[in-house]
């Protein structure tokens, strides 16, 4: 799974499938899933996202934003980039 992302009242999973990227949506709130992933590979790093550390290529501090390895860039607030950093140690 690369990451989670909360949408309105559902939450949509993407993942990588049999070398196809996926998506699968849940009537489940982002919430919800953070409570239940309570795993330290899973990080929610603003209101709309929580990601796999593990699927991170890249965190820019200067735009403020982490890149998964799917090359999708999300924003993030700038406090949390640095516990994103630190957990990543």
């Amino acid at each position: 799974m690369y990451y989670l992302e909360g949408d309105v009242r559902c939450t949509i999973i993407h993942t990588k499938m049999t070398g196809d990227l996926k998506q699968v949506s849940s009537s489940y709130n982002l919430k919800t899933f953070e409570e239940e992933l309570n795993h330290p590979d899973f990080y929610r790093v603003c209101k709309s996202y929580i990601v796999n550390l593990k699927e991170i290529a890249i965190i820019s501090s200067r735009n403020k934003s982490v890149i998964i390895k799917n090359g999708k860039n999300i924003d993030i607030p700038k406090e949390r980039i640095y516990k994103l950093k630190q957990k990543m140690q």
